[in-house]
């Protein structure tokens, strides 16, 4: 507002304002980091089960710790083909992805602050008050306790994701939007084809 008062005063000449840049992802998990600690999700049990669970979502789909904190028992579906709802389209799980997934799901029910048995609600990752789900920054506070930041695990998962997806796909299986789902398939096109060139193709489950 006051370039555009000193402007139409004269009291300064012809200015031009470029657009701020958006920040680049700047930290992601290198292959073999990513990987491990995907292994580490899926099989150590010495971490708690909504670390463990929070952790494979964020690392294979690249899910905001907001988003799954409010993942209900309904979008988990089991059968010969196990689902879960992340966007508009119910994504295809992994044996060891939905077992992990069910276990949450049958996990005992919530212990209130007061010490009371409350009633299963609907939350996956129930919080501690009756019929809350878990608090998204107790959550994401606890996975950087045992060193599974959510901003590296998201990125790389991303990133991966974006090189195999069109992003009308990526958009829609991951419910992010397609302006954020374009940028993503940029950037693995342009800046990361040698990481994306070193990812093995066995399956690593």
């Amino acid at each position: 507002m006051f370039l555009r008062w000193a402007h139409e005063r004269r009291l300064t000449g012809n200015l031009e304002i470029s657009d701020r840049p958006r920040d680049e992802p700047h930290c992601w998990w290198s292959e073999s980091e990513h990987w491990t600690h995907l292994r580490r999700c899926l099989h150590n049990e010495a971490l708690p089960l909504d670390v463990r669970v929070t952790g494979a979502l964020m690392l294979l789909y690249g899910m905001p710790i907001t988003r799954i904190t409010v993942l209900t028992h309904a979008d988990l579906t089991g059968g010969n083909t196990p689902h879960l709802r992340i966007g508009e389209h119910p994504v295809a799980l992994p044996p060891a992805v939905h077992q992990l997934l069910q276990r949450q799901a049958d996990h005992t029910e919530p212990i209130s602050a007061v010490g009371r048995i409350t009633p299963r609600p609907g939350w996956l990752l129930p919080g501690y008050a009756a019929g809350t789900h878990h608090s998204a920054p107790a959550l994401a506070r606890k996975m950087r306790l045992h060193c599974l930041p959510a901003r590296p695990s998201r990125n790389t998962a991303l990133l991966a994701l974006a090189a195999d997806l069109p992003a009308s796909v990526l958009s829609d299986t991951l419910g992010i939007s397609i302006s954020a789902a374009l940028q993503w398939t940029r950037r693995a096109a342009r800046d990361w084809n040698s990481y994306l060139a070193a990812r093995p193709t066995e399956d690593r489950y």
